[in-house]
């Protein structure tokens, strides 16, 4: 009878609440019937995913909501750089949070919500796209680079400190940025003007290491 129930539900939905899985089963205490964990894998408190129905992405999104899925997850996917070892990195206007369960560590960062734009639905999940995953990646994990602000309209190379273009070089190369011939820079500079200064001229500057470091190897 209680797998019927479950049947019933992977029929109907992917995530369901406690409350609503009680009331669907009929059962107070779901932990203790035999079939449980084949079937039902708990998220978070309250929260309940069904077995081999959803994909993990879409998970990351329910789990913190609202979020997309962005930063490492994505720029590894497209082999920008290395892979984000066992770990979903989303993007929320909350406050940031991590959460570990049957599936994974979910990284959440928060993000202003004027920065929070131009990701996608793909397949039931919101992702960004891999030119905002970047400026994702720049925004929120960059901190050990300082800029001295300039007018980001008024691009000039004399006007960059020459050790904080190296040091951003640098640490391209540290993070093991490659493939980049698969960015669209005209949609990374459009983007990037949203941002602040910062980041506006590391997008600039990744066009510069693409040119300097990636030819070579394309």
């Amino acid at each position: 009878m209680f797998k019927t129930k479950i049947d019933d539900i992977r029929n109907a939905t992917k995530i369901i609440s406690l409350k609503d899985l009680k009331q669907i089963t009929g059962e107070k205490d779901i932990s203790n019937k035999i079939g449980y964990n084949k079937w039902i894998t708990r998220l978070k408190r309250w929260l309940y995913a069904l077995k081999n129905k959803i994909h993990s992405y879409e998970i990351a999104n329910k789990m913190y909501y609202p979020s997309y899925i962005s930063l490492e997850s994505v720029l590894s996917v497209y082999s920008i750089i290395p892979d984000s070892m066992g770990s979903f990195m989303s993007v929320t206007t909350n406050t940031t949070a991590s959460f570990r369960n049957d599936f994974w560590t979910f990284h959440y960062f928060n993000i202003k919500k004027d920065l929070y734009f131009w990701y996608e639905y793909i397949d039931w999940y919101f992702i960004a796209e891999k030119e905002k995953a970047l400026l994702d990646y720049f925004y929120l994990k960059s901190s050990s680079l300082k800029l001295t602000v300039y007018d980001y309209k008024n691009i000039d190379k004399a006007k960059f400190s020459s050790k904080w273009c190296l040091e951003s070089l640098k640490w391209f190369r540290e993070e093991r940025f490659e493939n980049l011939e698969i960015i669209d820079f005209d949609k990374l500079s459009k983007y990037s003007k949203k941002f602040n200064k910062k980041v506006f001229y590391m997008a600039w500057l990744l066009q510069i290491y693409y040119k300097m470091y990636e030819q070579t190897f394309v």
